[in-house]
Parts: structure tokens; sequence; C-alpha cells
């Protein structure tokens, strides 16, 4: 009887602690997976447009316009396939001009026109709205872990231009669009189970706009920006992971020994 009841408490001792080990294999199981899932977001941040050369009436670089930090917002919706990301995103940016600076065929100023040469300070704003395309590199993001995204994007882009060398009156005041592309960068961390906080950095450039000044000269540029934001997404439509099964031939051989010492 003795013999039984130290079996018994070994026996008992086994299974317990592999009780345990099931237990901590399931605590183990790793949080919900990024990949398979949809996720949509908001950008917020700075934008830093680089300086442009204007053609104006077939004279290259007639026109140099440097202009002050702007603002962009955007929004994506996009899914996570496993390592690529695609998602569809749209975005506005704006920005002022800062100044022109022309030797060769002047800049209008004022409501006379009168041409001025040199440079001189810019008024007005350039607006730019935009639908990409976007396909990125996903490297991490799962088990609550940082994420990291780099890819490209393609699209069109609409400009509103009120180009001004005064504070009432714009030289350029026209509309145009034209095809785009972009470079993207962006980091994540995990915020809760289905938000991520992030930043992110994008190269923006346009093909050439062709617009019409007040005095009727054509005026092409292209234009360049990068942007520095801030985002949060949300993710949604996964599935939590199955936790790994018992080990089973582990039970059947504490069980088998057990019996063997009853």
């Amino acid at each position: 009887d003795e013999i039984r009841d130290w079996s018994s408490d070994v026996c008992s001792s086994d299974l317990f602690a592999l009780s345990l080990g099931v237990a901590a294999s399931a605590i183990a199981a790793p949080a919900l997976a990024r990949d398979g899932e949809g996720y949509f977001g908001a950008d917020v941040g700075v934008v830093f447009p680089n300086e442009y050369e204007s053609e104006v009436n077939g004279f290259d670089d007639a026109v140099l316009t440097e202009s002050d930090i702007g603002w962009e917002i955007g929004g994506v919706l996009g899914y996570d396939w496993g390592m690529v990301r695609t998602e569809i995103e749209g975005s506005y940016k704006e920005f002022n001009p800062e100044t022109y600076s022309s030797t060769v065929v002047g800049v209008p100023r004022g409501p006379s026109d009168v041409l001025i040469f040199g440079e001189q300070t810019g008024f007005g704003e350039h607006r730019l709205t935009t639908v990409m395309a976007n396909a990125l590199l996903d490297f991490g993001g799962e088990d609550d872990s940082i994420g990291f995204s780099v890819g490209a994007g393609a699209g069109h882009t609409w400009l509103g231009a009120d180009l001004a060398t005064t504070a009432s009156g714009a030289y350029i005041e026209d509309i145009d669009h034209v095809w785009a592309w972009q470079g993207i960068a962006q980091l994540r961390v995990p915020v809760t189970e289905n938000f991520e906080a992030g930043v992110k950095y994008k190269y923006f450039n346009t093909q050439e706009f062709s617009v019409v000044d007040s005095l009727g000269r054509q005026t092409d540029f292209e234009l360049a920006t990068h942007s520095a934001l801030i985002s949060l997404l949300y993710n949604f439509g996964g599935s939590e992971p199955v936790a790994p099964p018992p080990p089973r031939s582990e039970e059947r051989r504490v069980g088998k020994e057990c019996r063997s010492r009853w």
C-alpha cells in the first residue's frame, strides 16, 4: 500500500508538471499577427518642397521658385499579404512660394503686370491633391514587434496654382494634372492589439505641369517634395493564431508509467 501511495504521488506530480507545460505553451502562443489583415490609417505632417525651375515660352530655367515648408494630410487603405503590402493612398499637400528669381524673362508684378527681374518675394500657394497605388516590402510587425516598410507608388496628382508677387492678384492662377511617383519608408510600433503608431518619409515627384501666367505665357515645371509624417493605423480582419496542441505522446508515456507502477 505504501508503494502504491508513493507511486500515485509521483504520477500525480508528473501529470501536474505536464499540465503546467501545456499551459505555458498556450500562454506563449504568439500574439495576433499582422499578415493576412486589412488596415486603414491617417497621416499628418510637414512638407519640404524642392526649389524648381520653370520653362517660360520655351526659355529653359527662366524662373527659379523657392517655397516655404508646407503641410500634408492623407489616408491609406491596404492589405498585408505577408512580405508585401499593397495600398491605395489619398493625400493633400499645400505650400507657399517664398521667392521668385528671373534674369531672363522676368516675372509679372501687380495689376499692370510689369515685368520684374531679379529676386522678389512670393505670395500665394501650391495645392496638390494626389491618389496613389503603393507596394511596399514589409519587415517585422508580428508578435507585437516593430514593423518597417519600404516601397514605391505611382498615381495621379492635381495642381491648383495661385502664385503671386503681391499680396493681391496672382501672376499664375491655373490648374493642371499629371502622373506622379513616390518613394516611401515607414516605421510602425504596436500600441494595442489593432492600433499601430508610426513615422513615415515620402519623396514625391511629378511629371511636368503646364500652366499659363497673367501675360499668356506658357509656364512648365515639375514639382518634388519631401514629407515627414506621423501615422496611425488600424488593423482588421485577422484571426487569432491556433495554440499548439498538447503533447499527447508525453501524456500517454506518463500514463503508461503510472499504470505499470500500479
